[in-house]
């Protein structure tokens, strides 16, 4: 008797696991009423980093080098190759050694808590309103529109961008992931720019990203708020969050 409550208990454990990672399944607008189906989460506030205190010693090295050689920096850059790391240069500020062991650490890197809060959620037919104080200021401005898979973010209309599939724990979840993400760009393709006359630049990136972790069944939740004025980042908001 003891064995067949036990193998019940298990069976409805691995249920009620199965049924929390399934809030990502591919239909957006489903997935998202699901996903803010209370009006009232307490969040993880993702913006602190968990990492070797060497490595930020090497990131110093390395942006100070770079702001002494950054026309060489630019040019160097280019010859960096998709999925790969640029090639060890003196120019690095770093030893060889050194550049490759801190190469090593970015897969260390790790997002940890700073703190929480709580994140009221207000449902109006189709339009899901966000609503947080202190470092989740920047999300009352949000408001999902599931009926056109938009989302609204101050003046800013952010259409649906695209599904995101994470196949590898390479990240500061250390956990594979899935999600979607809505976003504004302008100009479309900042990412084509000219980078060798950076005071030129003239970029607005808005973007929400909200996805489910596969080690835990949480869900991941970004704003990002970028504005870069003649060379000169103006705005840089961004609000991880998980729950």
């Amino acid at each position: 008797m003891k064995y067949i409550i036990f193998t019940i208990l298990c069976f409805l454990s691995l249920n009620s696991v199965k049924a929390q990672m399934d809030k990502i399944t591919g239909t957006p607008l489903t997935d998202l009423s699901n996903i803010f189906n209370q009006n009232e989460f307490t969040v993880d506030i993702m913006d602190d980093i968990g990492v070797d205190p060497l490595f930020n010693v090497y990131v110093e090295k390395l942006k100070s080098s770079i702001q002494k050689n950054y026309e060489w920096f630019l040019e160097y850059s280019k010859k960096i190759k998709p999925g790969k790391s640029l090639e060890y240069h003196p120019n690095f500020g770093l030893s060889e050694s050194e550049y490759k062991e801190f190469l090593g650490m970015t897969g260390g890197v790790e997002l940890l808590s700073s703190g929480k809060e709580k994140l009221k959620i207000v449902k109006n037919d189709s339009i899901i309103q966000l609503t947080g104080i202190n470092k989740l200021k920047a999300l009352s401005n949000i408001k999902i529109d599931l009926k056109n898979n938009q989302v609204f973010y101050k003046s800013y209309t952010l259409p649906f961008k695209q599904n995101i599939h994470v196949d590898d724990a390479d990240n500061g979840f250390k956990s594979e992931w899935k999600g979607y993400s809505w976003s504004f760009e302008d100009p479309n393709a900042p990412e084509e720019f000219d980078l060798t006359n950076i005071e030129s630049l003239n970029i607005k990136v808005v973007k929400l990203t909200i996805g489910q972790l596969n080690k835990n069944g949480k869900v991941y939740m970004k704003l990002e708020e970028r504005i870069m004025e003649n060379g000169v980042k103006t705005v840089d908001i961004q609000v991880p969050v998980i729950f």
